[in-house]
Formats: structure tokens, sequence, C-alpha cells
């Protein structure tokens, strides 16, 4: 997808930066997702929770998302403290409210939390939202503990 086309999709609101910058830290609540980029392609930086996705309204969101036109590829990244059944709730929240505006899009969600407990992995909320990137967006959901690291 050319990037322009991108970026009339998820509009305007939320975005960060868009450059083509070769290393990407996104941190909050000393959680950390770190990704090169060294192909240098065109990326699109979003703060969704608060910013695209205002507080007021109620809804819940994760922190952000990261789209890659060049691979018709959106990340939504969540960097949660404990509480992965939240985390869960606002990554799904999230897509909902993108509705067709990720029509076509791979969509991977990353979770990043304190720490990993395998017991929660196994959840229904967990393997729902699993099922649903799956088959609606041909994407995964990956949790991590404190940092992710991850190449695009």
């Amino acid at each position: 997808m050319q990037p322009n086309r991108f970026l009339e999709r998820l509009g305007q609101k939320g975005l960060k930066w868009n450059d083509q910058r070769s290393q990407i830290s996104l941190r909050e609540n000393k959680k950390e997702y770190r990704a090169m980029n060294h192909e240098r392609k065109i990326l699109f930086c979003y703060h969704i929770d608060g910013e695209m996705i205002e507080h007021d309204s109620g809804q819940k969101a994760c922190d952000y998302g990261l789209g890659v036109p060049t691979d018709n590829r959106l990340l939504l990244i969540e960097l949660k403290g404990k509480n992965l059944a939240h985390a869960i709730k606002q990554i799904s929240d999230t897509l909902d409210f993108l509705g067709d505006k990720i029509n076509n899009l791979k969509v991977d969600a990353h979770i990043i939390l304190s720490r990993n407990n395998p017991t929660d992995l196994k959840g229904s909320d967990f393997r729902h939202l699993e099922a649903k990137l799956k088959q609606k967006q041909k994407g995964t959901l990956k949790t991590h503990s404190v940092l992710c690291e991850d190449e695009l």
C-alpha cells in the first residue's frame, strides 16, 4: 500500500510521527517496544490511547499503533503492568474502533507486561483475541516481559 493511502485510511488524529527512522523505541511504565527498520521503510506511529481514541469517549484503547504501509501491516502495542486481561480488552476494543479502516491489513498485537504468566495465556479471552487477529487480520498476538525487540 502506498503511504498516502495508509494515511488516508487511518487519518492524522493521534499521529506522532511518520518517517523512515532505522530505530524505533516506544516506552511507558518501564516497558518498551523496540524495533529495527533496516530497510528504512516509511513508518507511521500513532498514539492511540488518549489521542486517536480520546479518553472521554469511554472506549478502551491500546497505547500505540505502528503502521508499515509497504507491508500492509499494522502493529498494535500495549505497554502494561501486570493486568493481561485489561490489555486484551484494550487491543480488542482498538480493533473494533478501527473497524473497516484496517480491512486488508495484517494486524499483529504485542502486549509487553512486567512479567509473563504462562497460565494467563491459556485463558479464553486471550485465545479469543488470538483467533480474532488470525481470522480477520491474518495477524498474531504475542506477549513479552518488559521488552519486545522486533524487526520491521
